[in-house]
């Protein structure tokens, strides 16, 4: 009878019975648990949202990178601009003179480079205004005026701006003329009349 039982029994209950919380076991249940509630608690806390403002932090930095390239860019091309416009004098003296003879020569377009360029970065302003003048009959008492124009004695201090002043009959300032150096091209350019 006793083999009898020895045959009957397995190897299995034999061999010590395997607990599930053995130290095997254990780590490996408690590590996933562990971690699963590590996301939970971070997405509970906000975590979902930090990540989303993450990636919108991070598309807004693009846009912002964009956009310092493209003000980069148009900065470039209005100091290449500013570089190649070199009507004017060396002088703010000069400068007027350059424009007086142009007025007399009836070349509006070359009076108008004499101008500072425009908001469009060109003479456009300068020549229509020029052109409205000589449509109303004004060159001529522009040019006589401007034939007038004496330094002003109230400079502004500043090396790129300079200041002539037309003196009416009183001897007070009628009309100021203002001049600005372009420090690209390096000539003085009319700022206005």
């Amino acid at each position: 009878m006793k083999l009898n039982n020895l045959n009957n029994l397995n190897m299995d209950s034999l061999s010590p019975k395997k607990k599930f919380f053995g130290r095997g076991n254990t780590i490996k249940f408690i590590i996933p648990l562990l971690v699963l509630i590590l996301i939970s608690l971070f997405l509970y806390l906000g975590g979902w949202d930090a990540i989303q403002m993450g990636m919108a932090g991070r598309k807004r930095a693009n846009q912002m990178a964009g956009a310092i390239r493209d003000y980069e860019n148009k900065m470039s091309e209005i100091e290449r601009k500013m570089a190649n416009d070199t009507y004017g004098g060396k002088t703010p003296r000069e400068t007027l003179d350059l424009f007086i003879v142009a007025l007399e020569n009836g070349d509006l377009d070359m009076a108008a480079k004499y101008f500072k360029l425009d908001k469009s970065f060109s003479y456009d302003t300068w020549r229509e205004y020029l052109q409205q003048a000589k449509d109303e009959n004004r060159i001529e008492f522009i040019l006589s005026q401007l034939r007038k124009a004496v330094v002003s004695s109230s400079q502004a201090g500043i090396d790129s701006r300079f200041e002539f002043m037309i003196l009416g009959d009183d001897g007070m300032a009628s009309y100021t003329i203002d001049l600005i150096l372009n420090k690209y091209s390096q000539v003085w350019k009319l700022d206005n009349l």
